[in-house]
């Protein structure tokens, strides 16, 4: 039960929920298998497990600030906030020696009531009464959270076209058209849709219109991925070719990750990297094959952090983890785009490429001025994709072939 837990729980979904049924569950019948019980006196009673028994209350307390500030104070990587784990250890171990374990066996004296009274009350009197927020890192903190936020401007609902409620990997808007014909449209996951911002603002001198449709994890390729996304492509696939007025077909996703082989371990489904490259030329010709103009997005650098933008009142680290080194850009990126730009330049497809604009020879950029340009590790921004169209305005115009 508790390896069903540990499974079933990885990466926290359905958590809370009835999933917390299950690890519940598997603490009940190990306490009510008995001492006698192989587990119990065998795995559960080896000293190493017996020695973290002894501490788990003190590790309890220890571990979830460390590894919060960990990343409240200087948005660490994994690697180093493991380190903060190992601490919590130590620090637990003092802490059930040198406090629980005399706490136990003595009898507290009046020093020592007096000292945990102090702290208790000094605890309250800070969280009462916090120190003043108002010094130049402070105010620079906060001019940049109200200039920023980091949820998707633009996701909607894929209703119209599903004739369902609303799914939670929707990522279906109207852009500019409306409840007009529109004269393209953008395929594509979730990071396509991060190209909106772009795209809205090279139609504002236009009368150029467009509408997304997407969903996520799910790169707009005819028959590629789990039936969840085979469903999405097909409606999108019906959608164009009943809409005469779409001349341009943009396709954007995280090609990169797609073009490696992909696991959709939700759906106990998997694809490799043969599959992707055979779709994606499958559905670059479908479209070409119904007269229209195919362009393809590329995906910008990712592996960023966002929240490291922004001015910390304590700080553990020297490191600018407000931008990105360009060769582990570039290593995340991976060898994707030696099979696809060849087949793209040979099918005479439109691309745009947002890594020149957003790196130089030594990195990518993250901040703009006061503007974030990015939501999270992979997603841009609203700034972040404006940004695209008032840098990138000509090779997009290029692209799309205006």
């Amino acid at each position: 039960m508790l390896l069903l837990a540990y499974g079933g729980l990885q990466g926290g979904a359905g958590y809370p929920g009835w999933r917390a049924l299950l690890p519940v569950s598997g603490a009940l019948l190990l306490l009510a298998a008995g001492p006698q019980a192989w587990i119990n006196r065998r795995l559960l009673a080896a000293r190493p497990l017996v020695w973290v028994g002894l501490i788990s209350y003190p590790l309890y307390l220890w571990h979830w600030p460390l590894l919060a500030f960990s990343r409240i104070i200087d948005d660490l990587p994994n690697s180093e906030r493991n380190l903060a784990l190992v601490l919590s250890f130590l620090l637990a171990w003092l802490t059930w020696r040198y406090v629980e374990q005399p706490l136990r066996r003595g009898r507290p004296g009046w020093r020592l009531t007096g000292a945990l009274a102090a702290s208790l009350a000094a605890l309250g009197l800070f969280s009462l009464f916090p120190p003043a927020q108002t010094g130049p890192g402070q105010q620079a903190m906060h001019s940049l959270l109200a200039a920023n936020d980091f949820m998707p401007p633009y996701r909607g609902s894929c209703s119209a076209i599903t004739q369902r409620p609303q799914d939670a990997e929707d990522w279906c808007h109207a852009g500019n058209a409306g409840a007009a014909a529109p004269d393209a449209v953008l395929l594509g996951d979730s990071m396509a849709n991060s190209y909106t911002g772009m795209l809205l603002q090279h139609s504002a001198a236009t009368r150029w219109r467009f509408r997304m449709l997407g969903r996520g994890q799910c790169p707009a390729l005819l028959d590629y991925g789990p039936a969840y996304c085979r469903e999405m492509v097909g409606l999108q696939q019906a959608y164009v070719a009943a809409t005469p007025s779409i001349q341009t077909v943009l396709l954007a996703a995280h090609w990169s990750v797609y073009a490696r082989g992909f696991d959709y371990a939700r759906f106990a489904h998997q694809e490799s990297a043969t599959a992707f490259a055979t779709a994606f030329r499958r559905t670059v010709e479908y479209y070409q094959g119904l007269g229209k103009k195919v362009v393809v997005l590329l995906p910008p650098p990712v592996g960023m952090r966002p929240r490291s933008c922004i001015p910390r009142p304590l700080h553990g680290n020297g490191k600018n983890t407000c931008q990105r080194d360009l060769r582990q850009a570039q290593d995340d990126e991976g060898a994707y785009r030696e099979q696809l730009l060849p087949y793209l330049a040979q099918r005479q497809i439109g691309i745009f490429d947002p890594f020149p604009l957003l790196c130089n020879a030594q990195s990518c950029k993250l901040l703009d001025g006061q503007h974030i340009l990015y939501l999270d590790w992979m997603h841009l921004s609203r700034h972040g994709s404006e940004y695209l169209a008032t840098h990138g305005g000509p090779q997009l115009r290029q692209a799309l072939g205006s």
